[in-house]
């Protein structure tokens, strides 16, 4: 059975493109509409609610929306990443070992 993503984008009916504060605007919307508070017993708008929450969680977050979400991602860049397309041809065994996204602490 294949791994089912989230499109937060979706969830929530806006543009992939959309601001923070259409984001923001949209969610809070939604959020009332499907609130358990004003639907009580109603589990497709607990559901919803949920749903939207999430998506809100992380796309109203603009570092970890970016993160997350763009294939640009700074973080993801700079190791030599991409969401896309897998490894760039910068991405050597010496720039993944260095890079935060894989660094280890050592307990002491």
């Amino acid at each position: 059975m294949g791994i089912s993503v989230k499109d937060y984008y979706e969830i929530l009916g806006i543009d992939k493109k959309a601001s923070q504060e259409e984001i923001k605007k949209t969610f809070r919307k939604l959020a009332r509409k499907y609130h358990p508070d004003l639907n009580p017993g109603d589990k497709t708008a607990e559901r919803k609610f949920k749903e939207i929450s999430e998506a809100y969680d992380v796309l109203g977050d603009e570092k970890r929306g970016l993160t997350t979400t763009s294939p640009d991602a700074p973080p993801l860049k700079a190791a030599g990443l991409d969401l896309i397309t897998g490894p760039t041809p910068r991405a050597t065994s010496s720039t993944l070992a260095g890079s935060a996204i894989f660094s280890r602490t050592s307990s002491g």
